[in-house]
């Protein structure tokens, strides 16, 4: 199989999501050509480096499918006791009536295990952008994203919002250079 899009699973401070012993990954799962993909979720013992299978997530956008968007980072917030992140809706090409956007996504079951479905909702981020990674601020008392919109080249773009699925601002231009899939680390 393809993997790409690797994005850790964290809390919403953005600190990676150690349990049972193990890392936990979102990675998009694909074939030559984009209509083939699905998010996947791995995990992985550090010490070993053994690398697994855990889980296949979809998207409810409440229109009667189930959407097979990837790039996505999933994070469990411990104050709202939710598990969030965001993800692209690369489903939009199959739809002529459809844009490309990032959608806000969101699930009370834990999505690591197995067959999963979490909500997806459009929140004003549209256009030719994608592979999203996001945190919160607790200084700054803000939500910040993290991802690359197409100016001639995927290059990284930073917004902030007070909300985490709403309102967002840019708050730092494009980069010079070509950069899909940008993560925060912590």
């Amino acid at each position: 199989m393809g993997l790409a899009d690797i994005r850790a699973i964290t809390y919403e401070d953005g600190e990676p999501m150690l349990d049972q012993g193990r890392f936990w990954y979102t990675m998009s799962i694909r074939g030559r050509a984009l209509p083939h993909h699905i998010q996947g979720v791995f995990s992985m013992n550090p010490s070993l480096f053994d690398l697994k299978l855990e889980g296949i997530v979809v998207f409810d956008r409440n229109d009667g499918l189930l959407r097979n968007e990837i790039a996505s980072h999933i994070f469990y917030d411990r104050k709202e006791k939710l598990w969030r992140g965001l993800t692209t809706g690369f489903s939009a090409y199959a739809n002529p009536q459809e844009k490309k956007q990032l959608l806000a996504i969101e699930s009370t079951k834990d999505p690591r295990f197995g067959f999963s479905i979490m909500k997806a909702n459009p929140f004003g981020i549209v256009g030719d952008i994608e592979d999203p990674h996001i945190l919160y601020d607790s200084k700054a008392k803000k939500w910040r994203i993290l991802t690359c919109e197409n100016q001639g080249g995927y290059r990284a773009v930073m917004l902030e919002s007070k909300d985490w699925n709403k309102n967002y601002q840019k708050i730092a231009r494009p980069v010079s250079h070509n950069s899909t899939g940008p993560l925060f680390k912590k």
